[in-house]
């Protein structure tokens, strides 16, 4: 079984290098975030419980909704720049504070920091 899963990753992987080598501009973003997404699914959500399913569910719409914000918002000169700057940091103030923020555990608080910090450095 371990096998297998090396096998898994080092096809991803594979897959993730070829898309950066091979393509580029907007072709290369979406199927690299295509990817990344059906990574995730793959590797964290399917073959688990439906909460694994229910955290895959809310974890695309972040995601999404923080990449939004930097493309429509980093770039201005107005004070609307900074939404882009506040969702990520919201979206971690939401987890840890809000009653239904207390059931996510210490990784996935991590893996939502570093979604945060990642989306803004992209």
């Amino acid at each position: 079984m371990q096998l297998l899963d090396a096998a898994e990753i080092l096809a991803y992987v594979a897959a993730a290098w070829l898309v950066i080598r091979l393509l580029r501009g907007t072709p290369r973003d979406v199927l690299f975030a295509a990817l990344n997404i059906a990574g995730y699914y793959f590797f964290f959500a399917h073959g688990h419980d439906v909460s694994y399913k229910r955290a895959f569910a809310v974890y695309v719409p972040l995601v999404l909704a923080q990449f939004v914000a930097m493309r429509w918002f980093s770039e201005r000169k107005d004070w609307t720049a900074w939404i882009a700057f506040f969702i990520p940091i919201l979206i971690l103030i939401a987890v840890r504070y809000l009653p239904w923020g207390h059931s996510i555990t210490a990784a996935g608080f991590v893996g939502l920091s570093y979604l945060a910090f990642a989306t803004v450095c992209s």
